[in-house]
């Protein structure tokens, strides 16, 4: 009978420590930063080249912070450039499985609603893939 117990303990606890494993912590503080792939850009006029390179070589000099508070709620920030100013978001966020959805207290426009990063098998990197536009594809890389 004892053994019979310890078999179904043992059988309880293998089953719960893979989830618990398998669970990244996302809680904390993470620096992003933006890459930008312009392969499919169209082409820029000669007299612009030179102001274009620059915006996109400040924009992936950017440093994006990122905070998951164990409340659930997270803060965002993105610094001013040229193009925009400091940027700031607030809201909530939730983890299934590698996929962490945030979503802003207060979205800025229609293309601002929640937004999914896929948390790395190690549980050190958040990464989320920018939508295309004028041929410009992307994705922001945060790690710890």
């Amino acid at each position: 009978m004892k053994a019979t117990r310890a078999l179904v303990l043992a059988a309880s606890v293998l089953a719960v420590v893979p989830s618990v494993i398998a669970a990244p912590n996302v809680v904390g503080t993470w620096k992003g930063r933006i890459s930008l792939d312009r392969s499919k850009m169209p082409p820029v006029p000669a007299e612009q080249k030179q102001m274009v390179d620059q915006v996109f070589a400040n924009i992936q000099k950017m440093v994006l912070t990122l905070k998951l508070n164990a409340n659930k709620t997270y803060t965002s920030s993105a610094p001013a450039s040229a193009m925009a100013p400091a940027q700031n978001e607030s809201g909530t966020w939730t983890l299934k499985g590698n996929k962490l959805t945030m979503k802003p207290n207060k979205p800025k426009g229609p293309q601002s609603g929640p937004n999914t990063l896929t948390v790395s098998p190690d549980g050190k990197m958040l990464s989320f893939v920018l939508p295309a536009r004028q041929g410009v594809s992307g994705k922001v890389v945060f790690r710890r």
